[in-house]
């Protein structure tokens, strides 16, 4: 008996160390690269109210879909529901400030910007006729300029 719990605890480990590096799973094998210092968890209230107070001028729905937290940053992942990119562009544009709005119009759009104390970015692709929303904060701006560029937020989904 004493064998089989120490051969299930391996495994549950083992299984646990695995799913962080290959990811987290969005949807139809799509996943999320996490970084080591990474960890998603319980949501905590007070960070459900950031995302929301980033978002609450928006006029279009991005319900929060994944949460990940790191010492310097917490990352949102949302599922844009009746939205193109080109409506997400227009928000954009009428009601968050931008200094490096960026997009092809139709598969992506990518917007940094300070908002109060806080480093923001922004970044939603399409991915087989849906969108993952990526919602970065950081309020170091160092941190921000080098973990979440365009190359590097789009190079973190991994299709299977």
């Amino acid at each position: 008996m004493r064998v089989k719990l120490i051969v299930l605890t391996l495994l549950f480990i083992s299984a646990c160390g695995r799913n962080k590096k290959e990811g987290l799973e969005i949807f139809n094998g799509l996943k999320f690269k996490l970084y080591e210092n990474e960890n998603t968890g319980p949501r905590l209230s007070g960070d459900i109210e950031l995302y929301e107070s980033i978002l609450k001028e928006d006029p279009l729905h991005i319900p929060l879909y994944k949460y990940v937290k790191s010492k310097d940053y917490i990352l949102y992942l949302g599922i844009p529901f009746n939205a193109s990119i080109r409506e997400l562009i227009d928000s954009n544009e009428m009601r968050k400030p931008h200094d490096a709005l960026t997009s092809d119009s139709s598969t992506y759009f990518f917007n940094s910007y300070h908002k109060e104390k806080n480093q923001v970015v922004e970044y939603c692709r399409v991915f087989d006729k849906n969108m993952v929303y990526v919602l970065a904060v950081s309020n170091a701006e160092m941190t921000s300029d080098s973990t979440f560029t365009e190359e590097r937020l789009s190079r973190r989904f991994i299709q299977e």
